[in-house]
């Protein structure tokens, strides 16, 4: 889960920075350079909610633990 986030981190990223310096402006279509400060500012939110979710993310995938139910505890028996 780690190297994945990562690397979808990375490449938000890179795409960030290919249209903040106009690197691709030949292959983006009009209506992406007509509104390529908006795209950057969400493709910038997504990358940064993505690195404070992140360390939720690695430890529920690394640590999963059963849920209980209402009513139960989940240390103790099964009390109806």
């Amino acid at each position: 889960m780690g190297q994945k986030l990562t690397l979808v981190i990375a490449a938000l990223i890179a795409v960030i920075l290919l249209l903040t310096y106009g690197a691709v402006d030949a292959l983006l279509p009009s209506g992406v350079l007509e509104h390529r400060t908006q795209v950057v500012v969400v493709l910038s939110l997504l990358v940064v909610f993505l690195i404070l979710l992140s360390p939720i993310a690695v430890e529920v995938d690394s640590d999963p633990r059963p849920l209980s139910g209402p009513g139960k505890s989940p240390k103790g028996p099964n009390l109806p």
